[in-house]
Order: C-alpha cells, then structure tokens, then sequence
C-alpha cells in the first residue's frame, strides 16, 4: 500500500497519516446532516446505534460494529438511534497536499462538522425543521 490513499483503502496504523477521531452524540440526539462534514469519512460504529434520517422521516439503524459511508446519501440528519449514546470512530485519508510533518494532527472543522464533539452535541434535529411525531 503506498502512502496516499487509493479511494477507501487506507492504513490506521500509529504511523499513518489517516486522520482518527471520536464524536459521541447523547441518547436520542441527533444533528443535522451536512454532507460536506462527513466527505470522505469512514465511520465505524463502536457503542450504541447510529440513526441516519432521510429527508422524508425513514430512518436507518445502524449498530455497534457496523461500516458506514455516507458519501452520496440524502439525509436530514444523523445522530444516536436509542436511549443509549453513540459513539463512532471517524476515519479519513489526509486532504491532498498535507504535508508529513502535520499528519498527527486534527482535521479542519466546520460549524456541525462530526470532528467536533462539543459543538455536535448541542444541536438537535429539531433546528433543522424536522419535528418528531
């Protein structure tokens, strides 16, 4: 394998440069989906159950050791799926360019980017106009 990613395929080991992070939403929390934030992000399920929620309120549950790539999936928001939080592992190859020297580094944030925990678990799907019913 060489030292650029080749799609997905990528190495987790302590010396890659593939950048690993954890995001935990509390129970039933979820925020909304911004498809840019997760590009590609592997995310691996490690405790607890991932809700994706399409746009039209069908929802996917996905539990503890479950893969998930959200690349190219319309969705209205992410989040944890039972009365038990989830955490995920986020796994992505470095953006192109990086140089060696940053690899240990975290990865650049946007406002509702899953990297940043805090900021995550503040919102809830309800400020994106969708209600529960």
């Amino acid at each position: 394998m060489t030292i650029e990613s080749d799609g997905l395929a990528f190495s987790v080991g302590p010396s890659s440069r593939t950048n690993r992070s954890h995001l935990s939403f509390p129970a039933r929390a979820a925020v909304c989906y911004d498809p840019t934030a997760w590009e590609r992000t592997l995310v691996m399920v490690q405790h607890g159950v991932l809700r994706l929620t399409c746009p039209t309120g069908r929802v996917a549950d996905f539990a503890a050791g479950s893969i998930v790539y959200l690349a190219g999936l319309s969705l209205a928001t992410i989040g944890a799926g039972s009365s038990e939080p989830v955490t995920l592992l986020l796994l992505s190859p470095p953006p192109p360019g990086r140089a060696e020297s940053c690899a240990t580094s975290e990865p650049p944030t946007s406002s509702i980017d899953p990297r940043e925990p805090a900021e995550a678990a503040k919102w809830h799907h309800s400020s994106c106009g969708h209600h529960d019913s």
